[in-house]
């Protein structure tokens, strides 16, 4: 399934695909070049919110549960985030997808 930016996705398509996010296990790879959280680098977790076009700009977007807390920010666990879909491979859908 494809969501296009350019003429917005209709409800039906942005209900469907937010299903088969949910849940899913995602893992963060970065960016290709000037990646600029590279402490997340292959930290895995679930995906509890998806945004297909985000308001900010205009990318798919999602929330992320870690399996494993990071340890930064000042030094406190890190045990959600919040990043572009293209920062990370989806590792597995939920069985409802």
């Amino acid at each position: 399934m494809t969501l296009s930016s350019q003429e917005g996705v209709d409800f039906f398509s942005h209900a469907v695909y937010t299903i088969i996010m949910l849940g899913s296990v995602i893992k963060y790879v970065g960016l290709p070049k000037d990646e600029s959280y590279p402490h997340f680098i292959g930290h895995v977790g679930y995906v509890t919110h998806f945004t297909p076009i985000a308001t900010v700009d205009g990318k798919a977007r999602l929330a992320v549960e870690w399996f494993e807390p990071l340890p930064i920010h000042g030094g406190h666990p890190t045990r959600s985030s919040h990043f572009a879909l293209e920062r990370f491979e989806i590792l597995s859908e939920p069985d409802n997808a």
